[in-house]
């Protein structure tokens, strides 16, 4: 069977400067500019258009840290960003001819505090994306089965809540027996949608969930060896679709890890994966409306396994 063939080229050039100043003993601003150059080319052998995108943008960056005692420090950051579309975005992995795509492009601004008091670690992010021409991921059937395809949306907004938490647990007792136990959580809350879409409206963007939960609960000992025990949440699966017609089931995942550095040359560990054996959907290819296309889309996740293994160093 005869195929599409081609030869491409991709170019990239960057430069990028960033300026440290000092405001105060406590307070610093970060700046920051980079001016990025990108050339995608397909040139065509058989069954294939030929093609060339060429795109640049300047990116600035401006940013505040405030570092409130010596633990503790806070910041707020206004960045803009880039990205191009691969060649692969561009030719459909070689099903479909060369579509040029616009570059995606973003304001971002974000707010946060980091630091330790005591027995607590924190890191903490609120942000917002204003995002313009982002790069999808849309579907449709095809003779051969369904066919994936980049598009450029118009506007929208990525914005949300990034927290991590360590809390070591009984210190001062443990430590006195060679003990470290660490109890981790971290969230994210992710608020992507469409900014008044001529077709999707305000939906939510397909693929990504609203809420995801992590936490973990870790003991090390002074002798090398460690035990995690380990849950992931997602309480609310993502939509799979554009249209906000079809979403992934809900699902939490526990795990068990644990290691041992025999000495300086030698570690070995061992990773037990789903360990309550929950049938879930991992990952989704994204698709406009399924409720009208009823594409196959959904991978099945990992079911309960066992992993081993060491690391030698020589």
């Amino acid at each position: 069977a005869l195929t599409n063939r081609s030869d491409q080229l991709a170019r990239n050039g960057l430069v990028y400067a960033q300026l440290d100043l000092p405001l105060s003993e406590r307070v610093s601003l970060i700046s920051g500019l980079q001016v990025a150059y990108t050339e995608r080319e397909n040139d065509a052998r058989l069954n294939d258009v030929d093609g060339r995108v060429r795109e640049s943008q300047v990116n600035p960056r401006v940013g505040v840290v405030w570092r409130v005692n010596d633990d503790w420090q806070v910041f707020a950051n206004l960045s803009r960003s880039f990205e191009p579309a691969a060649l692969v975005d561009l030719t459909s992995g070689g099903v479909l001819d060369f579509t040029p795509l616009r570059p995606q492009s973003a304001w971002t601004v974000e707010v946060g505090t980091r630091g330790q008091r005591g027995p607590l670690a924190w890191d903490l992010a609120a942000y917002r994306s204003e995002v313009s021409d982002e790069l999808l991921d849309f579907g449709l059937p095809g003779a051969f089965g369904f066919i994936s395809f980049t598009d450029n949306a118009d506007d929208t907004i990525h914005q949300g809540v990034e927290a991590g938490l360590d809390w070591q647990l009984a210190d001062r007792a443990l430590e006195k027996r060679g003990l470290d136990l660490v109890w981790r959580h971290v969230y994210t809350y992710n608020d992507f949608n469409f900014d008044d879409d001529a077709t999707f409206g305000s939906n939510r963007l397909a693929g990504v969930p609203e809420h995801i939960y992590l936490t973990q609960l870790e003991l090390r000992s002074q002798r090398g060896w460690f035990l995690a025990l380990n849950w992931r949440w997602i309480p609310e699966g993502p939509f799979v679709d554009f249209a906000n017609t079809t979403n992934i089931p809900d699902y939490s995942l526990f795990g068990l890890n644990a290691g041992w550095d025999i000495n300086e040359k030698f570690q070995f560990f061992v990773s037990a994966e789903n360990l309550a054996d929950e049938s879930y959907i991992s990952n989704a290819t994204t698709t406009a409306n399924q409720s009208l296309e009823t594409s196959t889309l959904f991978t099945p996740g990992q079911g309960q396994a066992v992993f081993s293994g060491f690391t030698l160093r020589l």
